[in-house]
């Protein structure tokens, strides 16, 4: 089972607590359950991607989490992961995928939780951006589990994927940041200057 190729090439469990997401939040929910009563929030391919613990004594939680993002960007999307560039892992109904903060696009992955394990491990590098978070690491220092690698030139914009135009921010502030940028470049012409603040 590729749940447990997940298990066993992950980190020890953040929480030891074995608290399970609530039945309303649907079928994938139920699935992503299966892991959380194993290890509840982990971390992998050397800390490039983070699993959430449904554990509201943990500085991350998926539920906080959840809340600061429908803050943010008023989506209803369910988010349980992200990778060290901050782009977020959720699912809606009976699908899975990945979330850009920068575009808000959501790009669609599998229907299931087994299947969204084998094409994460399948093309680990994409999905977690393994490659360029473990040479930043290398350069500087781990990336904490409320961490995340901002671009200083954003992707959308042009910016480069490059250790040289990352620097390291907040989770929370990285949204924050994100937010802006969403919402300034969402109805820009081309050649148009963007300028938003770094707070």
């Amino acid at each position: 089972m590729n749940i447990d190729l997940l298990i066993n090439n992950s980190s020890d469990s953040i929480s030891k607590n074995q608290i399970l997401i609530p039945n309303k939040y649907g079928y994938i929910a139920k699935e992503l359950n299966s892991i959380l009563s194993i290890k509840n929030g982990f971390e992998l391919f050397e800390g490039c991607m983070r699993f959430l613990p449904w554990d509201l004594n943990t500085s991350r939680n998926i539920l906080s989490w959840n809340n600061y993002i429908s803050s943010l960007f008023h989506t209803d999307l369910f988010f349980f992961s992200d990778n060290v560039l901050g782009e977020g892992f959720c699912f809606k109904g009976y699908e899975i995928g990945r979330f850009d903060f920068e575009t808000c696009e959501f790009e669609f992955i599998a229907s299931n939780m087994e299947n969204f394990i084998k094409s994460l491990f399948s093309d680990f590098n994409y999905f977690s951006a393994y490659s360029i978070g473990i040479t930043w690491q290398r350069y500087y220092r781990k990336i904490g589990f409320d961490e995340v690698l901002m671009p200083k030139i954003p992707f959308v914009l042009g910016g480069d994927y490059d250790v040289n135009n990352l620097y390291l921010s907040t989770i929370n502030k990285g949204l924050r940041i994100k937010n802006e940028l969403y919402n300034k470049v969402k109805n820009i012409n081309d050649g148009e200057r963007v300028v938003f603040s770094d707070s």
